[in-house]
C-alpha cells in the first residue's frame, strides 16, 4: 500500500510540473506576440519617417550612408547600454532592461527617463540634465573627525 502511495505523490508531482510548464509556455507565447506586435508598430513608423524623409529631398545614398555609420559605430561600441548620473543624488543609474529609456536610481528611488540617441535624461522633478555637460561641484570643506560608523540608511536614504 506504501508504493502506491509514493507512486500517486510521484504523479500528483509530475502533473504539477507539467501544469507550471504549460503556464510558462503560454507567458513565453504571450510576450512573443507583445513583441510582434512592437516590431510591426515600429516597422510602420520607420516606413512612415522614410516616406516623410523622401518628400524632404533625402535620397537613398544617403541613407545607407548613414547606415553604414551608424555600423562602424556600433562595431566602436559607441552606442553601449546607457548609463548616467542620478539627478537628484549623483549616484551611478542604469536604463532598465524591462522598461526602456527609464530607470530607477537604487539609492534615492528618483525615476529617470532616458532618451535615445542622446545622453540627456530627465528625473521626476522634470529638470532636464545633460551628462555630456557636467556641472561643476563645489567640494565641501571636511574637517577632521573621527569617522563617523557606517549606517547603511544614509545610502539608501530612509
Amino acid at each position: 500500500m506504501y508504493q502506491g502511495s509514493e507512486y500517486a505523490q510521484q504523479q500528483a508531482k509530475a502533473s504539477l510540473e507539467n501544469a507550471r510548464a504549460i503556464e510558462r509556455m503560454k507567458e513565453s507565447k504571450r510576450q512573443v506576440d507583445e513583441l510582434n506586435t512592437s516590431i510591426a508598430r515600429l516597422d510602420m513608423i520607420v516606413c512612415a519617417m522614410w516616406e516623410i524623409m523622401q518628400e524632404k529631398g533625402v535620397d537613398v545614398e544617403e541613407l545607407h550612408a548613414k547606415i553604414d555609420d551608424i555600423i562602424m559605430r556600433r562595431k566602436q561600441n559607441i552606442y553601449s547600454t546607457v548609463h548616467a548620473e542620478c539627478p537628484k543624488c549623483g549616484k551611478p543609474i542604469q536604463e532598465s532592461t524591462k522598461t526602456p529609456m527609464l530607470g530607477r536610481c537604487v539609492y534615492c528611488g528618483e525615476l529617470v527617463t532616458f532618451y535615445p540617441y542622446s545622453s540627456d535624461i530627465k528625473g521626476n522633478s522634470g529638470a532636464s540634465v545633460s551628462e555630456s555637460e557636467p556641472e561643476p561641484v563645489e567640494e565641501p570643506v571636511k574637517e577632521e573627525t573621527e569617522p563617523k560608523p557606517y549606517n547603511v540608511s544614509d545610502d539608501l536614504g530612509f
